[in-house]
């Protein structure tokens, strides 16, 4: 996808278990994704949601998110910024 997209970073955990188990309790999985990042010596695994094209849908989306994903305060990421971070893990 163009890196301009954007998807929603809902979560970030200390293991790839964490995020997996954060997916697989929604109710439609496929539409979560995870990365793994490292961030001051530490790897992180960040859970997305979504694809979007325009900022207005992924603002819109974040205002309706699945119930299933509960208390959490999404960040708008574009797929380029996604790709940056992916780039930083060794």
């Amino acid at each position: 996808q163009p890196g301009d997209w954007i998807t929603l970073q809902l979560v970030s955990v200390s293991s790839a278990e964490r995020a997996q188990a954060f997916i697989e309790r929604q109710s439609v999985p496929e539409q979560f994704a995870s990365y793994a990042l490292e961030r001051d010596g530490r790897r992180l695994h960040v859970v997305v949601y979504g694809l979007f094209e325009t900022r207005s849908e992924a603002d819109a989306a974040s205002r309706a998110l699945p119930a299933g994903v509960g208390e959490v305060k999404p960040w708008i990421r574009t797929l380029e910024q996604v790709h940056g971070a992916i780039y930083t893990v060794r």
